[in-house]
């Protein structure tokens, strides 16, 4: 499913309800029940789930997120190669010593 490290632990959400911790990344412990697959905004957050939940602070049981859907937009065709005259390098000096991290779907994105 993907690790992620929140508050001072690495998370490892299992298929059979239940995650590992660990807080040195060499020994790890089931904890059983509901298990986030994220740390979103301060939030353990699960996504992979039937329905996506988020625990609140202070509170062990995760509530369920509210999910609408928007206007379905048409599909985004890409080229197979993308014109010479762009510049696909990328080096903006972002990383996460001094920018916020999430883990997403075993995803890390950067937030400025």
């Amino acid at each position: 499913m993907g690790v992620f490290f929140a508050e001072g632990r690495f998370h490892m959400s299992l298929e059979n309800d239940g995650e590992l911790t660990s807080s040195d990344g060499e020994s790890w412990q089931f904890v059983p029940g509901p298990s986030p697959d994220a740390y979103v905004s301060g939030h353990f957050t699960q996504f992979f789930g039937a329905q996506p939940t988020v625990w609140l602070s202070g509170d062990s049981t995760p509530r369920p997120i509210a999910v609408s859907s928007g206007p379905t937009l048409p599909p985004v065709e890409f080229p197979a190669q993308p014109p010479a005259d762009v510049d696909l390098s990328w080096s903006d000096g972002i990383d996460c010593t001094n920018a916020r991290c999430a883990v997403i779907h075993s995803r890390l994105y950067l937030v400025p």
